[in-house]
């Protein structure tokens, strides 16, 4: 929420740099959607809106390792500025963000960076039941223009060439999104169960080769062929980390208390399968104090995305003067049949 997909890295800079000043350094940080190189499709006929709205879904991955035209540091390279955050800002930990595609639509067929990939356009089909709930996906880019793919039997080149780029410039880990796409990729591969479960095994894989374990984060894979797809033995599972709700929207007041209420409850299920993550948040919303009360009891990462110079730092200050709590919030057995949104007997434990 701090840049969107206008990633650069003065923003970073000063954005570490402010929450320095007032006493609450990083130590984490997620590069997110926008540092890598793409390209955008023309857009498919649309009204103005849709086409305001698929402006960002309909860019191909290119160059999925290019930060060097945004970063505004003397050699300008990935590398440099991960170097640079870790010894002069003092982070620990930096994660780059990446679609199980690569990009929301994936890798661009006639790019010649990946020839050796041999990628084809796969055409999402939505199933019927999901159009009822998400008729919009009849018209989204990613239907309409579908999402390139590599061939079947260079999938796991594809993340072994992304995630040794990115562990050979001193990245940390990933959050991978845009999970739950695949489900729509069924037809001509073999259904969607073999699909997803063939590339989240891949990019499993190649994560725990080139980041070990615990250094993932799932995003966009509630549905059960995401779920049912990652490692079961805990010494095998490299991607133990699952958003358990949507995104935290700052500019829909509707949404933050159905957020946490939707964490608490979809906490019960994820739970047994990996730790759930409940988003960012950002410290000066006006729903910020609700957000951090309920993280610091719900037994996950706390991060924000403040933009720079905007921070609440009385509350990020209490994260670290308490000790959080090493459990995780859920909805207690008699609010299960209750709705949630009306039920004044709503209880979380």
């Amino acid at each position: 929420n701090a840049f969107y997909s206008e990633v650069e890295g003065k923003g970073i800079m000063q954005g570490l740099a402010s929450l320095a000043a007032g006493g609450t350094p990083a130590r984490f940080l997620i590069i997110d959607d926008g540092w890598q190189d793409t390209s955008n499709d023309e857009v498919v006929e649309a009204t103005e809106e849709r086409k305001r709205e698929a402006a960002r879904d309909a860019r191909d991955l290119r160059t999925p390792w290019n930060l060097a035209k945004r970063i505004s540091l003397p050699g300008g390279d990935l590398g440099e500025f991960v170097n640079t955050l870790k010894t002069q800002m003092g982070v620990q930990q930096v994660l780059c963000w990446h679609a199980l595609a690569g990009y929301w639509s994936g890798l661009r067929p006639s790019s010649p960076s990946f020839q050796s990939l041999s990628p084809s356009i796969n055409r999402p089909s939505p199933m019927e039941g999901i159009l009822e709930v998400e008729p919009q996906l009849s018209w989204d880019p990613l239907t309409l223009g579908g999402i390139g793919l590599p061939r079947g039997d260079r999938t796991l080149e594809f993340y072994h060439q992304l995630h040794s780029y990115l562990r050979s410039n001193n990245v940390d880990g990933l959050k991978v999104d845009a999970q739950a796409a695949f489900t729509m990729l069924g037809e001509g591969n073999g259904g969607t169960v073999k699909v997803t479960q063939k590339h989240i095994h891949m990019m499993e894989e190649s994560v725990s080769r080139h980041f070990g374990s615990s250094n993932c984060i799932n995003c966009m894979c509630h549905p059960t062929e995401c779920l049912y797809s990652y490692k079961e033995r805990q010494e095998e599972q490299t991607t133990s980390i699952v958003r358990a709700s949507d995104d935290f929207w700052p500019d829909d007041p509707a949404s933050h208390t159905t957020h946490l209420v939707n964490v608490a409850y979809n906490s019960l299920f994820l739970g047994e399968i990996a730790q759930p993550d409940w988003d960012m948040f950002q410290s000066d919303h006006p729903t910020s104090h609700i957000h951090a009360i309920a993280r610091a009891v719900g037994g996950c990462s706390v991060y924000v995305s403040d933009k720079p110079e905007r921070h609440n730092f009385d509350l990020l200050r209490r994260y670290r003067q308490q000790l959080l709590l090493s459990c995780c919030m859920l909805a207690c057995f008699p609010s299960l049949l209750l709705h949630p949104l009306l039920s004044s007997l709503m209880a979380i434990c």
